[in-house]
């Protein structure tokens, strides 16, 4: 059974938002690198890391400095299906909302532009 347009547009705003959520959780971990990066010298360490340099003892030693782990690092094929995804739910949201009526576009809040 279809749903009304309102629980259309609710689905379609919460799956958009679901989507949202993860590009802001992938972008929490390049901030991160990007602040361990502008160090002088840069201090952090992948660690499950296939093949790749050793890290210096200065680094190995250290208590306090980030350390990634390379197997839960998102690839960009990963970052690119975030990026996929949150477009298109907003397309979908968008459609639903244009979908309702003027009243129940008045109760509410519109999807992102």
């Amino acid at each position: 059974m279809a749903l009304d347009p309102l629980h259309a547009y609710s689905d379609a705003k919460q799956e958009y938002d679901r989507w949202m959520d993860e590009a802001r959780d992938l972008s929490k971990h390049y901030q991160e690198l990007s602040r361990a990066l502008r160090k002088e010298p840069p201090m952090m360490m992948f660690e499950n890391l296939a093949a790749g340099p050793g890290f210096p003892n200065e680094i190995t030693t250290k208590k306090r400095i980030p350390h990634y782990d390379a197997t839960r690092w998102p690839t960009a094929a990963q970052v690119a299906e975030v990026v996929v995804n949150c477009v298109n739910a907003r397309g979908r949201a968008r459609a639903a909302y244009d979908a309702l009526s003027e009243a129940e576009q008045q109760t509410v809040a519109p999807p992102p532009k």
